[in-house]
């Protein structure tokens, strides 16, 4: 029982973020965030995790469609958009052992 409601959950899942592709994923950077202070570019978060990085909120100010040079620091909020994988990658690539 337990694995078909898992099953219909990881289904409506994927059915919403079929249907909502451009709804973006956000992950809170704190204290232990790996990154802090450099920039996209130079930690090529796109060639690690797959996201693409669309917005930044700084200092409660929203940075919309940040370029390379755009830098992160402890309690940025990064929304970026990307496959089903690509949550856990960012939180993987900040919160892990990169």
């Amino acid at each position: 029982n337990f694995n078909k409601l898992l099953n219909e959950l990881v289904a409506h899942t994927r059915q919403s973020v079929d249907l909502n592709p451009f709804i973006p994923y956000e992950i809170i950077l704190t204290k232990e965030a790996n990154h802090l202070g450099e920039t996209i570019a130079e930690i090529n978060v796109w060639q690690a995790t797959g996201a693409t990085i669309v917005g930044i909120l700084q200092n409660e100010k929203l940075l919309l469609s940040p370029g390379p040079y755009a830098k992160i620091d402890e309690g940025d909020t990064l929304y970026f958009v990307g496959n089903e994988y690509t949550l856990q990658r960012m939180r993987d690539f900040f919160f892990g052992n990169y």
